[in-house]
Formats: C-alpha cells, structure tokens, sequence
C-alpha cells in the first residue's frame, strides 16, 4: 500500500528538481553579443492569422500594440540587464500566460531570439528559429520595459487578463 505514494512522491520530487533547475529556461543574454533590441506592448489575446493584411501586426501571435527599436548598445543594455535579472531571480508560476511584452534580440552573428513575456504569471517562451523553451521570470523587468514604451508613445494593455 506505501508503495504507490511513495512512488508518487518520487515523481513529484523528480518534477520539482526538473523545474528548480531550469530545465528548458534559455540561457542568459550576452549585452555583449546584442546587435539590436525590440521591445513590444502586446495585446495578450492572440490575433487570427493575419492573411497577409500588414495592418494586423502580430508577434509570436500576439496583436502587436506598438514596438520601440533599440540599437544604442547603453539603452540596448539596460533591458538586457532588467531581464536577465528578472529570469535569474525566476518566479512562482500562475497558470495564464497573457503576455503584454515581447523582446526581439537580435545578435551580432545574426541569430534572432523571440521572447514572449507574461509578467502575472512570471513565464516567458523564447523562440530560436524552430525550438521553442519556456522559463519563469520575477516582474522586476517590467518597469524598465513600460517606461520605454511609454516614452515612445507606445500604448500598453490593461494589466488583467481577459474575460
């Protein structure tokens, strides 16, 4: 009879030594290796295909509300830095996933890395060509990133998910 908890138990002990340890996480970004940087307000409800209409701007699936280029390396570094420290501190997942940010990191080499950012349920997904992974992040970041977009006019969507 003990048998089959402690059974369970070792598989929910497993799951939680995958997820402490980053399993699937994307590394850290270089400030380094950065080209360029686009920072994006999503709206959190994914768009239908956009049929080839330019007007309905999507990214990763997502309606894009407005977009900032970033190539001054200073500026391209400190949304580097915020997210980098936001990943390495991580967060307690909330089952939602409505991202309202997304970042294009584009790096000197060429490689292009998506990352499609929930800041309440402090997960992202990071797109690199085909692969995709998932990791958790703190909410730390988004200050930094609502501040730039701000100052570029940018609208941002309300901070609740839909429903």
């Amino acid at each position: 009879m003990l048998m089959r908890p402690i059974a369970l138990l070792r598989l929910g002990l497993l799951g939680l030594a995958a997820g402490l340890s980053g399993c699937g996480s994307d590394p850290e970004v270089d400030p380094d290796q950065v080209r360029r940087v686009t920072l994006y307000a999503l709206d959190p409800v994914p768009a239908p295909p956009a049929d080839g209409d330019p007007s309905l701007a999507s990214f990763r699936g997502y309606p894009v509300l407005g977009l900032v280029h970033v190539e001054q390396a200073d500026r391209a570094s400190v949304l580097i830095d915020a997210f980098n420290n936001g990943v390495a501190r991580g967060g307690t997942v909330v089952d939602c996933f409505w991202p309202r940010h997304g970042l294009q990191v584009e790096r000197i080499g060429g490689e292009v890395v998506d990352y499609v950012i929930c800041f309440e349920c402090l997960q992202f997904v990071s797109h690199r060509g085909e692969s995709s992974a998932s990791g958790t992040t703190d909410r730390s970041p988004q200050p930094v990133f609502d501040a730039l977009l701000r100052s570029a006019g940018v609208p941002l969507a309300p901070p609740s998910g839909p429903g």
